[in-house]
């Protein structure tokens, strides 16, 4: 690339410095009015040769320069079908075939730039534009988050950081284009992953926020449930004594789970669960405070899990129920001493017991 833009240059620059001396030329012949006439013929024969070449030198060009947009283009649209292949994909099966297309995507955008020893003249020009169009990407997280997923996702690193200008403005364009997505939910976890394990640029934080966002959003949207409901009768308010003796007898509805119990007698409403989420990653036990992160981690099943090499944890899952409406469960696994230290800590009294 940096050889034919300096060939460009060159073909240029040979062009400006011809049409300077065939000036100089013309203010020389209008000074030697007998120089003129006496070669007029032989100056008419070459200034018609010079204007054949000129003219063949720019249609030429143009027609280079046509079929080089051309092939731009093609690249660009064979480029957009592959990546809307993977997309299609990615989005019908809602997961990833593989983290390592947007792992690299966004250590290079977001991460701290490579260091190296050495940098010869052409390693600092691919840095230059490689700096140049990080820039560009990170300039799309506030206005377009789903561009930068979608290029993160579909487009191999080598693609927009080795490609040609036009290519590369052609995938922004393309990608500029994108309108909200359902991306998976993995996604925001190997962000997760990505800023425990180097220090991540402003944008990342940006961008997460935004993609969790989403992810919220769409968990609360109604109507949008995937699987069979729970289908749970209204239950009436009751007092404390009926509920302690409902649950004791296991006098539940048929097919009530106690979250749905619960939540159909705190809200006189019908319930259905409609999301559990789990498995998250181990690593943010550093972000659960005391005394809660002590009493999880002497847990059984926080031991076993790390035991068995897990990297994601299901110690805190959360419930959500379809009604928006209605409050969500979040509970948190801990071992039996550490249950008994919180709910004394918490002034928590005996409702029920068997």
């Amino acid at each position: 690339m940096a050889t034919k833009l300096t060939l460009g240059a060159h073909a240029v620059k040979a062009l400006m410095e011809q049409a300077k001396r065939f000036d100089v030329m013309s203010v020389h012949l209008a000074k030697s009015a007998d120089l003129a006439t006496s070669q007029a013929d032989e100056i008419a024969e070459w200034t018609s040769k010079l204007i054949d070449a000129v003219t063949k030198i720019r249609r030429e060009t143009q027609d280079k320069a046509a079929a080089c947009r051309e092939r731009v283009q093609d690249k660009i649209r064979t480029l957009k079908t592959q990546a809307n292949s993977v997309k299609r994909k990615i989005l019908d099966t809602t997961e990833l075939d593989s983290s390592r297309t947007i792992k690299a995507n966004l250590r290079l955008i977001f991460g701290p730039p490579r260091q190296t020893e050495y940098k010869s003249r052409a390693t600092k020009a691919v840095m230059a534009t490689s700096l140049i169009r990080i820039n560009t990407i990170r300039g799309l997280c506030e206005s377009n988050p789903h561009s930068v997923i979608t290029l993160s996702t579909t487009y191999p690193t080598k693609v927009w950081t080795e490609s040609s200008p036009g290519v590369f403005d052609g995938i922004i364009k393309q990608v500029k284009e994108e309108k909200e997505q359902d991306w998976p939910e993995e996604i925001v976890d190997i962000m997760d992953e990505l800023e425990t394990e180097r220090p991540m640029s402003v944008e990342f934080r940006n961008l997460r926020a935004k993609i969790s966002q989403h992810k919220d959003r769409r968990r609360r949207r109604l109507g949008e449930f995937d699987g069979p409901a729970l289908e749970i009768a209204p239950l009436p308010p009751v007092q404390t004594g009926e509920l302690a003796t409902q649950t004791l007898s296991g006098q539940y509805p048929s097919g009530m789970s106690i979250f749905a119990y619960i939540h159909s007698t705190a809200n006189n409403l019908p319930t259905e669960m409609k999301d559990m989420y789990t498995n998250a990653p181990a690593s943010n036990i550093s972000k659960m405070p005391e005394p809660f992160r002590k009493a999880v981690e002497n847990s059984r099943l926080w031991k076993w899990e790390r035991s068995q090499g897990l990297k994601t944890t299901g110690c805190w899952p959360s419930l959500f129920p379809k009604d928006h409406r209605q409050d969500v469960s979040f509970t948190i696994w801990c071992d039996n001493k550490g249950g008994e230290y919180l709910t004394d800590f918490f002034g928590g009294q005996v409702e029920m017991s068997s």
